[in-house]
């Protein structure tokens, strides 16, 4: 994983400086770059052999690669989009967590949902002034599902799964906060540059803990 990981991290350090100077056409070239290496490392990790986890788990970063290229323009369509994909990733990544051996602990996800929940809440009521009526229900939804994603990682780590997968969807779940900061509250670089290594943290996260349960 050292080389898709090295060039993700080059890829990274360029994109936030295109970012910083604001340039987009930089932008478009860099993060495509970034995002195809985490497929690279996955792929590299084995995690294209076929069976049920490792296929809804590379539907999860497919999807992600998806939305990362979607969210490159300003516009609101394809942020939109953007965030359509990026739900269908975290609804892939939970579908993962219920593959895993250990099973899913009902009382700690219960637990992480309640915990979420209030969380969510709290971000709802901090962006909802920002939103306009087309983005209130699209973001009610996101905040849901990557809510319920977190809370089936909390869930597989009660029953014995590796706490790597609380951390990378906590990584995943501040970034976004980042994401919609910048979109809806308070747009400035300072967003990209804590929660873009947020982002590819997550991802690598995963792949990195999913892969240490290959066979």
């Amino acid at each position: 994983m050292i080389y898709p990981l090295l060039l993700t991290f080059i890829a990274l350090v360029i994109l936030l400086y295109f970012e910083y100077k604001n340039d987009r056409s930089g932008a478009y070239l860099t993060k495509p770059l970034a995002s195809f290496c985490f497929l690279w490392a996955a792929f590299n990790l084995n995690l294209f052999q076929l069976n049920l986890l490792n296929e809804i788990l590379i539907m999860a970063l497919i999807f992600c690669f998806i939305g990362d290229v979607l969210l490159l323009p300003k516009s609101k369509s394809f942020f939109k989009i953007g965030i359509l994909t990026f739900l269908a990733g975290h609804v892939a990544f939970i579908g993962a967590f219920f593959q895993l051996d250990t099973g899913i602990n009902f009382q700690a996800l219960t637990m992480g949902l309640i915990l979420t929940a209030l969380i969510g809440f709290l971000a709802g009521r901090w962006m909802w002034p920002y939103l306009t009526r087309n983005f209130k229900i699209p973001i009610i939804f996101y905040i849901t599902i990557i809510s319920l994603m977190v809370s089936s990682s909390l869930g597989v780590i009660a029953n014995g799964a590796s706490p790597y997968f609380l951390m990378a969807a906590l990584m995943f779940y501040f970034s976004d906060l980042f994401v919609a900061r910048n979109r809806f509250v308070a747009p400035g670089f300072i967003n990209r540059l804590i929660g873009l290594p947020l982002y590819y943290g997550a991802v690598y996260l995963f792949i990195y803990t999913f892969s240490t349960l290959q066979k």
